[in-house]
């Protein structure tokens, strides 16, 4: 790629960064996977300017995914079988794009080299939002879901994504700033409850 199509990218990428980061502030699940969407939208066009195909291609199922989940009052998308296709989706997403290419007709991994294992890590760290996604209470969205960043930050590192990285220090601060806010208040709250009884 050549330099003004990655910093164009990475312009891109800085702003899903700003839409990422929002994301686990809002109070609603319905809201944080609304954030989530733009941010996927951004984040696969990013991943590919600079690229970076396994974070593309897994950004652009996450938007099918975030359009899913943020439906999830209808009935349509309470289906389970939502949760499978995208954990599959993933994968699958992952497995054909190991190598570093989309074009999968010259598919040729090494399992000798670490960039495999590298390209492995946002296929977990995808698992762990969709299922995070599933769940209809903010909270536990925001517990299941943190386990995706250092998974993202590895993959955003290796592959020089500074907004990529920037975004997963930030939503891992982000994350942590709202359980704090939201979680652990209402936690206190209860165990103040129960000592009054």
């Amino acid at each position: 790629m050549g330099d003004t199509v990655y910093y164009i990218g990475q312009g891109v990428g800085a702003a899903a960064l700003i839409i990422a980061m929002l994301s686990f502030q809002q109070r609603t699940q319905k809201k944080i996977v609304l954030y989530q969407l733009v941010s996927s939208v951004l984040f696969t066009v990013h991943f590919f300017m600079i690229g970076a195909y396994v974070g593309s291609l897994l950004n652009f199922i996450g938007i099918f995914r975030a359009a899913v989940f943020a439906n999830k009052d209808k009935k349509w998308a309470q289906n389970k079988a939502w949760l499978f296709v995208f954990l599959f989706a993933f994968a699958a997403a992952g497995i054909l794009t190991l190598d570093g290419d989309i074009d999968i007709t010259t598919w040729n991994v090494s399992f000798a080299s670490v960039s495999t294992y590298i390209a492995m890590l946002p296929v977990f760290g995808m698992s762990f939002t969709t299922v995070a996604f599933w769940i209809t209470d903010a909270a536990a969205v925001r517990r299941v879901s943190f386990p995706s960043s250092p998974c993202w930050l590895t993959y955003n590192l290796y592959n020089r994504s500074w907004a990529g990285a920037g975004t997963e220090i930030i939503l891992m601060t982000s994350i942590i700033v709202a359980m704090l806010r939201y979680d652990f208040k209402f936690i206190k709250k209860q165990n103040a409850e129960v000592k009054k009884l």
